[in-house]
C-alpha cells in the first residue's frame, strides 16, 4: 500500500530478481481469475544488477530481445 504500480514493479522485480529495472512501458492489462483482481502487463529495460532468482518462488528467469 502506499506506492504507485511502476513503485510496486520496481521492488517485485529486485525482490524476486535481484535487479533493477528503468524505463517502465504499460503493456496491457485484463481481468484475473481471483474476485476484484487485475494483472497488469509492463515492459522495462534492465538497469543494474545480476539476476539471480528468489529460491522456492521462481523457477527460472529468461533475457528476450525485441525483434
Amino acid at each position: 500500500m502506499g506506492e504507485s504500480v511502476e513503485q510496486c514493479l520496481r521492488r517485485e522485480v529486485r525482490e524476486e530478481a535481484g535487479i533493477e529495472i528503468k524505463n517502465i512501458r504499460w503493456f496491457g492489462s485484463q481481468s484475473w481469475p481471483f474476485p476484484d483482481s487485475l494483472m497488469i502487463g509492463f515492459i522495462a529495460d534492465y538497469a543494474d544488477g545480476e539476476i539471480l532468482p528468489k529460491i522456492n518462488e521462481i523457477e527460472d528467469l529468461r533475457w528476450f530481445k525485441k525483434k
